[in-house]
């Protein structure tokens, strides 16, 4: 009888520790994967895990650094390609003493570098690139943060593209932007890199001291040169957007002018008498009206009709003139 119940102990834990039929078997925490990149290039005569790994997880901190110092042999001659072999990497980290899961592409290769791009010749691409996206600017001046090292590529038509930050705002600040290094119009090389941006031009400022509802004129503005990188993307203080507006507010001497604190003149004021327009496609006739309220080009407002006292909304087009489309 006691062996019986040793018997049946056994079987529970058994089912237990098997789990429910056709269930998957739990990823281990411990395992480690090494994610091979499509394409390497390669520096140096010979090469290692990390330097064809994307990413190595799993296992601890020293598992991973000591799988990505080993060496996978020879690397191929300068300018040429060669395809990896997952099986032969696999030999290479079990001959170190690890056992690894190999993630990698069908086709990824590794090619040696042919040429050497000089990290001066990289921030001199970079800055010529950004100061010729900035040409409208009367001055731009870039400041690289990061340490450029020099870049290996293979033989081949050289390109390269500077890219922007994609959700960039502001004109200038400290930003990262991308170099890519192209061979034969294949991506081999991609470079982000931090820098600031100062970025200067002549804006329109207040001469003196301009009151709330006053016309902004030539006589009242003036052109200096300041920094406006804290600017929105596509900034430019053009004259011809504040001439002629008038003042919502009070803006002091030496204040950049700005179309947000601008609005139209008023053209017609509360109880002038104007001409009322009645449009149609192949009809126009008029009336005399008077101005319930005062409005701006293009203001929607009530007039009342003088000779039967009818109110109507009309849009303002001149200064004694409004219209309806019928």
């Amino acid at each position: 009888m006691k062996y019986f119940f040793l018997i049946i102990q056994s079987s529970i834990l058994l089912l237990f520790c098997a789990g429910p039929v056709g269930a998957k078997p739990v990823f281990d925490q411990k395992q480690v994967i090494v994610n091979i990149k499509q394409q390497t290039v390669l520096q140096n005569e010979k090469y290692t895990i990390g330097d064809i790994a994307s990413k190595v997880t799993g296992g601890s901190s020293q598992e991973q650094e000591q799988i990505r110092l080993v060496s996978l042999g020879e690397s191929p001659l300068p300018g040429k390609t060669q395809s990896l072999n997952e099986n032969y990497i696999l030999t290479q980290i079990r001959r170190a003493g690890y056992t690894v899961v190999i993630r990698m592409s069908q086709g990824a290769t590794v090619m040696r570098a042919a040429y050497k791009i000089p990290s001066s010749s990289l921030k001199n691409a970079i800055i010529s690139k950004i100061k010729e996206r900035y040409s409208q600017y009367e001055s731009v001046d870039v400041a690289i943060q990061s340490k450029l090292q020099p870049a290996f590529v293979p033989k081949g038509k050289l390109s390269f593209e500077v890219m922007p930050p994609q959700m960039q705002q502001k004109l200038g600040g400290a930003m990262t932007w991308s170099i890519a290094l192209y061979i034969d119009d294949k991506q081999v090389y991609t470079l982000p890199v931090s820098l600031i941006i100062h970025v200067s031009d002549e804006v329109w400022v207040a001469d003196q001291v301009i009151s709330r509802k006053q016309l902004i004129t030539k006589n009242n503005i003036k052109e200096v040169k300041k920094e406006i990188s804290s600017e929105r993307i596509g900034y430019k203080s053009l004259a011809s957007d504040f001439l002629n507006n008038e003042a919502r507010q009070t803006i002091a001497r030496n204040s950049v002018i700005r179309k947000s604190i601008l609005e139209a003149p008023l053209l017609i004021k509360k109880g002038k008498v104007l001409t009322l327009e009645y449009k149609s496609k192949n009809l126009v006739f008029s009336n005399q009206v008077r101005a319930m309220e005062a409005g701006h080009k293009n203001d929607i407002i009530k007039v009342k009709t003088l000779n039967g006292g009818r109110v109507v909304f009309a849009v303002v087009e001149s200064g004694d003139k409004v219209h309806v489309t019928i």
